[in-house]
């Protein structure tokens, strides 16, 4: 929990796109890949993510 907390206040964005999309920038594209991913995610293991 810690690591998720420090990367959602140290640059979130521009992780998730070095994760998601394969970029170097601070976009929201990645986060509109992230998003649906992690919804996915629950519903398949039924919440538990």
């Amino acid at each position: 929990m810690v690591h998720v907390s420090l990367v959602f206040t140290t640059g979130l964005m521009r992780d998730l796109n070095h994760i998601y999309a394969g970029r170097n920038d601070d976009s929201w594209v990645s986060f509109w890949i992230f998003v649906p991913r992690r919804v996915l995610a629950a519903r398949v293991t039924g919440g538990a993510v």
